[in-house]
């Protein structure tokens, strides 16, 4: 009687232990893929600033095509834009007053120049944020039948992998 009594203490510590187990894990990456998709939102929103100051180098051609007709201190000109679906369709562009034609083409130039930097940083960053998003999915799928000690080691080399540090967040439910 009490070795079946032992061997039924010993089984409600186990799954106690898997309980709580489970449930740390359930946390940890429930939070990883809540600092992913938080990090995904703003490279989304990056790459389409990026995107938008491609469309510069298209904006400066236009400046250099018609600079003739482009009055110096202008705040404001509205040119053909022959890139443009509809034919007599014209584009609105901005201008420094300050700055000749040549020289707002040639700010509108370096301006693409950066966007096309700023794009493929931004697209590899959000690659990598979807790769880790898409780890994350195969981790909750294959965690919970391995044993606690490769359990921890999967999710350790996870957050490594994806530069998570949950560690540094604090007792979330201590911060509300």
């Amino acid at each position: 009687a009490y070795a079946a009594a032992l061997e039924e203490f010993r089984a409600r510590i186990e799954d106690a232990f898997q309980a709580d187990f489970h449930r740390m894990i359930d946390r940890l990456l429930r939070e990883s893929e809540r600092v992913l998709r938080r990090r995904e939102t703003p490279l989304e929103g990056d790459k389409k600033a990026a995107e938008d100051r491609l469309l510069d180098r298209r904006r400066g051609e236009l400046l250099l095509t018609y600079y003739k007709d482009i009055q110096r201190g202008a705040s404001h000109v509205e040119l053909p834009d022959p890139y443009a679906d509809s034919p007599g369709a014209r584009i609105h562009l901005m201008l420094d007053p300050a700055l000749s034609p040549q020289n707002n083409a040639a700010r509108l130039f370096q301006r693409a120049k950066k966007g096309e930097r700023g794009l493929s940083l931004v697209t590899r960053r959000l690659a990598d944020t979807r790769k880790n998003l898409a780890a994350c999915a195969e981790i909750r799928r294959a965690v919970y039948d391995l044993p606690p000690k490769e359990a921890l080691a999967s999710l350790d080399a996870f957050f490594r992998a994806a530069g998570l540090d949950l560690s540094a967040r604090g007792d979330g439910q201590g911060n509300r």
